[in-house]
């Protein structure tokens, strides 16, 4: 019986506040309104360029990211003198509210697929009317949810509009008088039935909460003069309870978390900012305790690019300690696909905004959505000043539940920095009690550490806290049942976590994400496309330093490097965007390669001298180069030093062995000596005097030899590189996850059509063509005169939901294998002992992977794939994915890559595998018709282990930077050998903001000393 009742007086207090919020509405007319239509973003200033035609609600404006100015009019009727009015829009589409004066004021949406809650469709008019007045807003409106256009997630084959639909159309657009009584006992109810729903029903406070609420219910009777009296009556009874005095303290931080691109383009985030930014402003205007936190520089400056007002409101807002500048990257990066430069030059241009904008340092890395967060970043962390850690997306773990909240997080070089994943596991909370106790219950750290972070407002697509989040957290600041909340700023919540470091916990090494293993491979050409940039950028930046300093095009990289850092996004680079990114992603790699390469050209023109018989060739490594090299179109044999080199002419190019110093350049002069015509053959056997491949007709190795270890490492029993497709349609998060079952849907190998050999003096090959699926494979098997075998290799990729996969079983078992990850390697188990250990089916690196023994190993390199698995003794490559959502078409179509088997003698360490990924991934610069004899890089390093992996122009000074990086994980030794005269060289932090230890200069030459794994920057004041 009692049941029955409490369910009664349950379903009655709901239904309460379903009233309550009907009841903030009164009386309401329609606005009347005009628009225009435009497939682009117009900016304000160009309205009235554009003739407008009437619109009334339910017709429709527009589809599809098209675009449209409304302009909205209303009298105010005379009766609604002195009475509060709210606009009540929906105008079918995400949009932002101008005053006549073009000032941006709010931004409003229709909703979200992900929380229906998700809602921003009330402006406040004017808290006191004056009847007669006329009102007129502008409104910029796109034709798109705030999670861009509504898409099947499972989309057919045939599918009409794979890409999504939006229909723009008037829902309403109503101005309504406001009672604020009404609203705020709807805001007292709606906190007090989430703080119910926390409760057992069994339990006595659930009883006790329910019969006031409905006792509230009787005092209001339907009669909205009732409101402040029913109001009054729950701040005696409910809201007169304190807090337990054991409850935890929590950190309210105002948040928006707007991805940079996702299911909607740039074009759109950039609008996102204006709407989401206003939004803030206004509620921070309009709540004094309130505390706003976005990251982001890029975001900002977007702001400051296209709402100039609104930018100099945050920068007010900033300077007033109200808005909180947060994260010290220039976006919130992909952590496991980008190079360690490029996470280097997150922060360093990242910082470098917040200090020249703003007067202000960020000391946190602030990145709530990123998929996985490499084990080299902690170095990078501290060597940019950034002390603390933020993140909550390990708690989407698949398989195992991460076991801290709040812990210090170590690196591969010992350097350690304070995390935080704020226990309510999310970054769009609603300030409800539901959310904000679950925390509390959940905080790991709970016995050691009183207090942890909430971040509240709506996320992903942005828009921010809203008024009633604000408001609930207010009512929360000491309440029972909940924990004690305080608006205020992460960063001094991280600063007082400090008194709590020696408590708490070490987690060493990478913070690997249980999910979304399949962005490591999605969208292939632009995980390609960056990697090559990312070497480009940083030859030409090698290339300028050999010029005076007045010559560096500072302007020009800052901007190529600032579009790279932009793609680098955590829901680009990976893979999970819509079609339209990856249309401007390419388009803007595109540009950065044309700019990139008219740069060179222009140092070319500067550093060396033009003549048609020469060709230069520059090695930025920090190993000798000795292998093939192409000569320019109608060259037949080159020389070099008056020795004439190895030439080999197949079909047409021809290809010379060459030796390249580390870090130098050499110019080849032209000879009019025949090259050696490759001999073709179907012999399919590739051998050198150091190892021996023998294929089969499908291209697989069946035998490979090592005659200097003097045996067999791959057997026709278990041969390698077998190409492999398997059916690829995870339950969830097609563009995201892989599922780990995938080995048991294995479709069928790659077999082959054709095979042909051609050897020379410098390179053997074998061309095979091969079949898999609906797609056909053509790959060339290179050996040269070392004992790495590349696969370089063509694609036409024309899959529905499967998955390449390459494969090299060997003879080593090890219990762990080696990655390639930033400026470092990392070691993984390569067994599934514990459910962590299966977890890691499917792991991140970068250039290669190796399995060794302490006296003979096997690595698989690569010059742009990441996904990689090892066990049973076999390297696993991933190759091509073809999802379906969001992007329909994602990677069909043709793709070039290489990647390679290197088998070698000794221990990682002890081996080549370093230099060749190197090789592999950067092969000389070419420079047809110029001569640089006698050129030089201003500075070398002479060291097996120590490499120079940049040499630029200060940011802020006419000095150069160098950046030096431990290899191999040991302490090092080397000597710095520099070419041109330098007044001092002085360490500094990889932010170039300070000055260390200088080093003693002998002979133009100063030594230098490495920990493991350490990165070491250089400024070098030249005279």
């Amino acid at each position: 019986m009692h049941r029955e009742k409490y369910k009664h007086y349950h379903l009655r207090a709901k239904t309460f506040v379903e009233m309550l919020e009907r009841d903030c509405f009164g009386d309401k007319i329609n606005f009347r309104a005009e628009y225009f239509m435009t497939e682009e973003p117009v900016p304000f200033s160009d309205c009235q360029k554009y003739d407008m035609k009437p619109l009334f609600p339910g017709e429709q404006w527009g589809s599809d990211w098209q675009c449209a100015w409304l302009r909205l009019r209303a009298t105010i009727p005379q009766e609604w003198d002195g009475k509060k009015l709210i606009a009540r829009l929906h105008v079918g589409g995400e949009a932002l509210i101008f005053n006549s004066d073009g000032i941006p004021l709010q931004g409003l949406t229709g909703g979200s697929v992900f929380k229906e809650s998700f809602v921003r469709d009330t402006f406040r008019v004017t808290d006191n009317a004056k009847g007669g007045d006329e009102i007129e807003l502008m409104i910029d409106s796109s034709s798109c949810k705030v999670i861009g256009l509504t898409m099947d997630r499972y989309p057919r084959n045939d599918a009409q509009k794979p890409g999504g639909s939006s229909v723009g159309k008037i829902t309403y657009m109503e101005l309504c008088v406001f009672d604020e009584d009404v609203w705020q006992l709807f805001v007292d109810l709606e906190l007090g039935m989430s703080l119910l729903s926390t409760y057992n029903k069994d339990d006595y406070r659930y009883r006790q909460l329910l019969m006031i609420f409905n006792d509230a219910a009787d005092i209001y009777r339907g009669d909205t003069a009732n409101a402040n009296a029913a109001r009054t009556f729950l701040k005696e009874k409910f809201f007169s309870s304190k807090a337990n005095s054991s409850a935890l303290k929590v950190t309210a931080v105002g948040h928006a978390h707007i991805d940079t691109a996702w299911l909607w383009p740039i074009r759109e985030t950039i609008r996102k900012c204006g709407r989401t930014f206003a939004n803030q402003i206004g509620l921070l205007e309009k709540y004094p305790e309130y505390v706003f936190g976005a990251s982001q520089p890029q975001h900002y400056q977007f702001t400051k690019e296209h709402y100039p007002s609104l930018y100099e409101k945050i920068k007010k807002m900033v300077a007033d300690g109200r808005w909180e500048l947060q994260g010290g990257m220039w976006i919130e990066a992909d952590c496991n696909l980008i190079s360690g430069e490029s996470m280097i030059r997150q922060f360093l241009h990242g910082k470098n905004f917040y200090m020249d904008e703003f007067g202000f340092e960020v000391k946190n890395l602030w990145l709530p959505d990123v998929f996985g967060y490499s084990a080299a970043m902690p170095q990078i962390l501290k060597g940019s000043g950034c002390d603390y850690f933020l993140t909550q997306k390990i708690s989407w773990n698949q398989f195992n539940v991460f076991p801290h909240h709040t812990f210090v997080w170590k690196g591969i070089d010992g350097s350690e920095v304070l995390a935080h994943f704020p226990p309510e596991n999310g970054y769009s909370n609603q300030a409800l009690p539901t959310d904000l106790c679950a925390g509390q219950k959940r905080f790991n750290e709970a016995d050691v550490v009183d207090e942890f972070l909430s971040l509240y407002g709506i996320g992903d697509g942005g828009g921010g806290a809203r008024d009633d989040y604000i408001e609930r957290m207010m009512r929360m600041k000491d309440l029972e049942g909940c924990p004690k909340v305080k608006m205020g700023r992460a960063d001094e919540f991280f600063e007082r976590l400090n008194r709590f470091r020696d408590k708490l916990d070490i987690w060493e090494g990478e913070l690997f994400l249980e999910l979304h293993q399949g962005t490591l491979t999605t969208q292939a050409k632009v995980k390609r496309m960056n990697r090559k940039l990312e070497y480009l950028l940083k030859h030409i930046e090698f290339v300028y330093s050999c010029l005076d300093i007045a010559e560096y095009p500072s302007e020009e990289l800052d901007a190529l490097w600032k579009i790279l850092l932009l793609n680098q996004f955590h829901d680009i680079i990976p893979g999970s965007s819509i079609t339209r990114v990856y249309k401007e992603t390419n388009a803007q790699y595109e540009e950065i390669l044309e700019r990139g390469s008219r740069l060179l050209q222009i140092a070319a023109n500067s550093l060396m001298k033009p003549d048609p018989k020469s060709v230069t060739l520059f090695n930025p490594l920090g190993c000798d180069y000795h292998g093939p090299v192409k000569l320019p179109d109608g060259w037949s044999a080159a020389g070099f030093d008056g020795t004439e080199l190895p030439a080999q002419n197949e079909s047409g190019t021809v290809y010379v062995e060459a030796k390249i110093p580390a870090y130098g350049f050499i110019t080849l002069t032209k000879s009019s000596s025949p090259a050696t015509e490759a001999d073709i053959n179907d012999n399919l056997i590739l051998e050198n005097e150091l190892i021996r491949y023998e294929f089969n007709a499908d291209g697989q190795i069946i035998s490979a030899y090592d005659k200097e270890a003097g045996y067999e490492v791959i057997t026709e029993d278990a041969p390698a590189n077998v190409i492999s497709i398997y059916h690829d349609n995870p339950p969830t998060n097609d563009a995201w996850d892989i599922d780990i079952t995938y080995e048991k849907q294995l479709i069928e190998n790659a077999k082959g059509r054709k095979a042909v050999k051609s050897s020379g003096k410098v390179r053997q090959t074998i061309d095979f063509e091969l079949n898999i699926s609906n797609s056909s494979i053509k790959q060339k098997a290179v050996l040269g005169s070392g004992k790495r075998l590349d696969f370089i290799t063509q694609i036409d990729w024309n899959e529905n939901h499967r998955m390449l996969r390459t494969k090299f079983p060997t003879e080593i078992h090890t219990t762990e294998a080696t990655y390639d990850i930033q400026y470092g390697y990392i070691k993984r188990n390569a067994h599934t002992n514990t459910s962590w250990d299966m977890a890691r089916f499917e792991v991140p690196a970068h250039r290669y992977a190796d399995i060794s023994d302490a006296q003979y190993g096997i690595a698989v390199l690569n010059d742009s794939k990441y996904g990689h698995k090892v066990s049973d003794k076999t390297i696993d490559l991933t190759l091509m994915r073809s999802t379906k959502y969001p992007d329909f078409v994602a990677d069909i179509g043709g793709h070039e890559f290489t990647y390679s088997l290197l088998p070698h003698t000794g221990s990682l360490v002890n081996s080549d595998v370093m230099n060749n990924a190197a090789v592999l991934n950067q092969p000389p610069l070419s420079f047809p018709g110029y001569d640089a004899t006698g050129l030089a890089m201003p500075c070398a390093v002479d060291s097996a282990d120590i490499v120079m992996e940049a040499c630029k122009k200060a940011e802020k000074e006419n000095c150069l930077i160098i950046r030096l990086v431990e290899t191999k994980g040991w302490r090092s030794k080397g000597k710095v050998i520099l070419n041109r005269n330098a007044a001092r060289v002085v360490k500094t932090n990889i932010i170039e903001w300070e000055n260390g230890e200088d080093f003693t200069l002998e002979n133009d030459s100063f030594d230098i000393n490495l920990q493991p794994f350490e990165i070491a920057t250089l400024k070098v004041y030249l005279l």
